[in-house]
């Protein structure tokens, strides 16, 4: 875990007009649009710093924009591979297909990969452009309830147990969201059977440029090069096989011995995931609202896990600044999702305000 200081050791004050429960790229991204409204917001992170592991690594045009729209794009633009090549290969090593893709009409590469330390970074450091926002580690909520004028939550700090009222709380608490389990919502959808290996490493010089996807029924993976010396691979497991079995450094070896060699290779991270497509059936409950994978998991395979959530964070925050002009939380009934494509409703851009929320 990356271990970044609090500026307030504690919540300086008991009430603000929104609190966001996660310090991920989702609730930060969420914080500076609202920063950026002018809104009082508080971040509430239960880990001591941001956590500083790069499980994101794919962005998508959209996401890049916003990272425009929020003045954050020029901190990040040196560390983005913009655009790879996209090559999918058989078992026998034969090309299948291939994708040069082109830059597209949204003024930034259509896709590409990146570090999320970096990117969770750079929106943390952003948000000290905001006097209006705080972001509190060692934070944990311990419960929420609401009534018609806000929410009140306990906050479990280093100082002892405290209390915050807020007008409206995103939740971004991740796959395992305590917050959707407190409002009563429920994931549907299905598991994938199968469960995969990602081994994120390091490797000088590795000279690999492209995303590969070997399409082996023996064993299905894909390569992906990351920022600088870093290279992530991903391994189906097979049937069978202990997931203890996986992790091992022999394992380990005997997998990446096709591409790299294997001593000069630095294992940064390993670990065995299940994907999921499902999605929360409800997304609000009163005030209390949920985006990012609190609201929805995404298999990997198209990139759109954390690229969704970041869809979320500008259709929330565009809905919350409205709030301050409209004065009416009905604006936010438009939260909704399509559950068969994920597509989040359209937001009426003249509808977007500074004003501050009335008490």
């Amino acid at each position: 875990m990356e271990a970044v200081a609090n500026d307030n050791p504690s919540v300086p004050s008991t009430s603000c007009e929104v609190a966001i429960i996660g310090a991920g790229p989702v609730g930060l991204m969420v914080a500076n649009l609202l920063g950026m409204a002018g809104l009082d917001v508080v971040v509430l992170e239960r880990n001591h710093g941001l956590v500083g592991l790069p499980r994101a690594i794919f962005y998508d045009a959209e996401t890049l924009r916003l990272f425009a729209q929020i003045g954050l794009f020029d901190s990040i633009a040196d560390g983005l591979i913009q655009d790879p090549k996209v090559v999918y290969l058989n078992a026998c090593g034969a090309k299948l297909m291939e994708i040069n893709p082109p830059r597209g009409p949204f003024g930034h590469s259509r896709f590409g990969t990146f570090f999320q330390p970096s990117f969770e970074r750079t929106l943390l450091q952003g948000l000290h452009r905001f006097t209006s926002a705080r972001v509190l580690f060692a934070h944990e909520v311990a419960s929420i309830a609401q009534d018609e004028r806000g929410v009140d939550l306990k906050i479990a700090s280093p100082a002892g147990e405290c209390s915050l009222r807020a007008q409206f709380v995103v939740a971004c608490d991740g796959g395992t969201s305590p917050t959707r389990e407190a409002i009563g919502a429920r994931l549907v959808g299905s598991t994938y059977v199968e469960r995969w290996l990602v081994v994120d490493a390091r490797i000088e010089n590795h000279g690999i440029d492209k995303i590969t996807f070997f399409c082996d029924p023996r064993r299905p993976a894909v390569q992906l090069p990351a920022v600088g010396s870093r290279v992530r691979w991903e391994f189906m497991q097979l049937p069978g096989e202990p997931v203890e079995t996986l992790l091992r450094d022999e394992t380990l070896q005997s997998l990446l011995a096709p591409f790299v060699d294997y001593s000069k290779v630095e294992i940064e991270r390993r670990a065995v995931y299940a994907f999921h497509a499902r999605v929360a059936d409800k997304w609000r409950e009163g005030r209390v609202l949920l985006a990012g994978d609190a609201a929805h998991l995404m298999p990997p395979f198209a990139g759109q896990g954390m690229n969704s959530g970041m869809k979320d964070a500008v259709n929330l925050g565009r809905k919350l600044a409205a709030v301050a002009i409209t004065v009416t939380p009905e604006t936010l009934k438009d939260y909704v999702v399509c559950a068969a494509f994920g597509i989040l409703t359209a937001w009426p851009p003249s509808t977007v305000g500074t004003r501050r929320l009335r008490r």
